[in-house]
């Protein structure tokens, strides 16, 4: 088995191949727009440099002001490709048996090459179920990419649209939505993997996001963007026609792709939370149980205020700067010789299952005992 030093210095050998793999300077071809020479191929558009500039620019301001204009996303990637990164990919293609395979066979990802129907009765945790179920959750189809226009190469054309309808594929394995905050860390990823320009430029985007789902990024989804998609291997060269079969589990082991947080959930139980914060507020009118002292507040709960207290619990919970699991709560009050029922549920996230004011009494105990810090009493 490889030791963790083995594994870093892959990790930096296929990191800086990826970097020093572009190719010599290319000659630029100018021409006006009243000489402005035949397309390559169908649907293609000849840019000279000022034209592809102008583009760039434009392209990165409007997808910045609406982060779903896909088709200002697709020409910002086209604009910023040229001259060096999609080169850059093909021949990293190039180098791969499967790159060059794919490269020969040219496949498509679209509805008309790849049934749905048939993938939804594929078994529950193929690559091909996956993509399917993400497609449904995420409301979007195989023919919602553009085709390549401003890329003069025909086969590089054709590698910057094989990076294009295989990205639900990578949204897929990692379960990562298409709201900004998923498609950011994918983005990310893709950054670190293939380099093109346009994925690095679509994290300006992090400006949109509130004050917790940025705090959440930097933390939590960049570092897992960078680190696997630096010691992944490039997923350009994965032949997912031919993966739809495979478990989910073994492909992503076979890439070296770990699973990130589940975003959705998360962001499902941040809005559990503050609603139940807002809640507390409202039947508390703006007062807080935990702000009379702690040795008083078994006296005043009743069973009409248990819902009250329940809710405050959540508040507190939400108040919190780490995650304690219930259980661990539940190991330090036995350690502390403080026993409290195992057959009710701590109120953490608003549960209701407290079996009544004594049990009340020991989650009071339970708090301190936790560390957590109470509102200070009321003068």
């Amino acid at each position: 088995m490889a030791s963790p030093r083995m594994t870093v210095m892959a990790t930096q050998s296929r990191t800086f191949s990826r970097i020093l793999c572009l190719p010599p300077p290319l000659r630029v071809r100018a021409f006006s727009v009243l000489s402005r020479p035949k397309p390559n191929y169908e649907g293609h558009v000849p840019l000279n440099i000022i034209e592809r500039t102008s583009l760039a620019l434009g392209s990165a301001f409007g997808s910045l002001l609406n982060p779903y204009r896909h088709d200002l996303i697709a020409s910002l990637g086209e604009a910023t490709a040229k001259p060096y990164f999609i080169a850059r990919l093909r021949r990293a293609m190039l180098s791969n048996p499967t790159g060059r395979r794919i490269l020969r066979d040219k496949p498509r990802i679209t509805s008309k090459t790849i049934s749905l129907e048939e993938l939804r009765t594929y078994p529950e945790n193929s690559v091909g179920r996956a993509y399917a179920a993400w497609l449904d959750r995420e409301g979007v189809t195989p023919d919602t990419r553009d085709s390549v226009r401003y890329i003069d190469d025909p086969e590089e054309a054709y590698v910057m649209q094989r990076y294009r309808e295989t990205h639900d594929f990578t949204h897929a394995i990692t379960g990562l939505p298409v709201i900004i905050e998923g498609e950011l860390a994918v983005k990310a990823f893709e950054f670190a993997n293939t380099l093109l320009p346009m994925t690095a430029l679509s994290l300006v985007a992090i400006v949109r996001l509130k004050k917790l789902e940025r705090a959440r990024f930097w933390e939590v989804y960049f570092p897992w963007a960078v680190r696997n998609g630096l010691k992944a291997e490039e997923v350009v060269n994965v032949y997912w026609e031919e993966e739809l079969m495979t478990d989910v589990e073994v492909l992503r082991a076979r890439l070296g792709i770990e699973v990130p947080p589940d975003l959705r959930a998360t962001r499902k139980a941040e809005r559990e939370k503050q609603r139940a914060q807002k809640k507390a507020e409202q039947l508390l009118g703006g007062h807080s149980v935990f702000e009379q002292p702690l040795q008083q507040l078994p006296q005043h709960v009743g069973e009409q205020r248990l819902f009250l207290l329940i809710m405050e619990t959540a508040v507190q919970r939400c108040s919190l700067s780490i995650h304690i699991p219930d259980q661990h709560i539940l190991d330090r009050c036995s350690a502390d010789e403080c026993p409290i029922a195992r057959t009710s549920t701590l109120p953490w996230i608003g549960g209701d299952n407290l079996e009544g004011p004594s049990d009340v009494i020991r989650l009071c105990w339970a708090i301190p005992l936790a560390d957590i810090q109470l509102s200070p009493p009321m003068a």
